[in-house]
C-alpha cells in the first residue's frame, strides 16, 4: 500500500495543466479554395484582432492554433475578397474545422479610350466618336463576368455606356449626342472608369484613363477615283493626299469587296502611295486611316473602283 501511493501517476493527458503534453490553445483547421473549387495557395488566414495567422500550403490547407476564447476569422489573397467568418468560441484542445471561398475579384487590363473620325459622305459628311476598351481578367474565368461598363465623369452629371465582349476584349462606341454641346472635344481631360460585375456581386475598377486629343480629318483619296474601270493583272496605284498634322501619324491602307468583306489591310505605311500588283476581277472600294501615336484615328472617304 505504501509503495502504491508513493509513486506519482503517469500524467501524459493533453487536457491535464501539469502534463509535458498539455494543450493550452485551440485548433482551427481546414481548406481554402475559389469559386469553382481549386485550392488556393499562399492564403494568409487569421484571427481578428490579428494575433494569430497562418498561410496555406500546396493545397489549400491550413492550421491555426489560437488561444481559446471568442474569434473571428479572415481569409485573404490579393485578387480575391476577403471572406470573414462569424463570432466562433474556440476550446481549449478542441479542433475546429473552418472552410472559406474566395471570390476573385474582376481586374481591368489595358483600358483605353480614343477618338475616331471618318468622312462618310454626303449626307453625314465627317463624323466623330469615341472608342472605348479594355481587357477583363477574373480568377474564377471570364465566364464569372457579368457586365462591364464605363463611367465618363460630366460637369452636367456622369453618363453611363456598357461595354459589349468581342474576340477577347470589352468595347463601346459612343457618338457624340451624350457629350455636352454633342462634341468630343468637351471630353479631353474627362476622367473614364471602367468597371466589371461578377457574378457573385464583387466589382472591380480601373484606374482613371482619358482620351489624350480629337483627331481631325487628315487624308482624301486620290487615286484609284470613284467609277474608274481598271484592267486585271495590272499594278494598281493606291495615293492619297494628306493634310499636314502637327503630330506624326501612319497610315492603313483598307481594301474591300463591294459587300464590304476585307480584302487586304497594309498597315504602318509612312509614304502616301502603296502599289498592288494585281487584283481580280471585282467591284471594291478603299479607304485610308491615319493613326496618331495614341491609337487616334481619322478615316478618309471610302472610293469605289472596278477591275475588269
Amino acid at each position: 500500500m505504501f509503495l502504491f501511493l508513493s509513486c506519482k501517476a503517469n500524467r501524459d493527458n493533453p487536457y491535464d495543466p501539469q502534463s509535458p503534453n498539455y494543450i493550452k490553445e485551440g485548433r482551427v483547421k481546414g481548406r481554402v479554395t475559389d469559386m469553382v473549387g481549386i485550392p488556393l495557395e499562399g492564403v494568409n488566414v487569421s484571427t481578428i484582432p490579428i494575433k494569430f495567422s497562418t498561410t496555406t500550403d500546396s493545397i489549400g490547407e491550413f492550421v491555426l492554433n489560437p488561444d481559446p476564447g471568442t474569434w473571428r476569422f479572415v481569409a485573404q489573397l490579393s485578387s480575391y475578397a476577403t471572406d470573414t467568418t462569424d463570432t466562433i468560441n474556440i476550446n481549449v484542445g478542441d479542433t475546429t474545422i473552418m472552410n472559406f471561398l474566395l471570390n476573385g475579384i474582376p481586374v481591368i487590363k489595358s483600358a483605353c479610350a480614343i477618338s475616331c473620325q471618318e468622312d462618310m459622305g454626303f449626307p453625314s459628311y465627317n463624323v466623330y466618336w469615341g472608342y472605348i476598351s479594355c481587357e477583363v481578367q477574373d480568377p474564377d474565368g471570364i465566364q464569372d463576368i457579368d457586365s462591364v461598363w464605363v463611367v465618363v465623369e460630366l460637369d452636367t452629371g456622369n453618363f453611363t455606356q456598357g461595354l459589349s465582349f468581342n474576340a477577347g476584349i470589352y468595347e463601346a462606341e459612343i457618338c457624340e449626342s451624350p457629350y455636352p454641346n454633342h462634341e468630343l472635344e468637351n471630353l479631353v481631360g474627362r476622367p473614364f472608369t471602367i468597371h466589371a460585375l461578377d457574378k457573385k456581386g464583387t466589382i472591380g475598377s480601373s484606374l482613371d484613363f482619358y482620351i489624350p486629343r480629337i483627331i481631325y480629318k487628315i487624308s482624301y483619296n486620290i487615286s484609284p477615283i470613284d467609277k474608274d474601270t481598271l484592267p486585271q493583272a495590272t499594278p494598281i496605284d493606291f495615293v492619297w493626299r494628306k493634310i499636314n498634322p502637327i503630330y506624326p501619324v501612319v497610315y492603313r491602307l483598307i481594301l474591300q469587296y463591294s459587300n464590304l468583306d476585307t480584302v487586304l489591310t497594309y498597315d504602318n505605311i509612312l509614304d502616301t502611295t502603296v502599289v498592288i500588283d494585281s487584283l481580280p476581277q471585282a467591284i471594291y472600294r478603299w479607304k485610308v486611316q491615319a493613326i496618331d501615336e495614341f491609337g487616334n484615328f481619322s478615316c478618309s472617304r471610302a472610293t469605289n473602283f472596278t477591275v475588269k
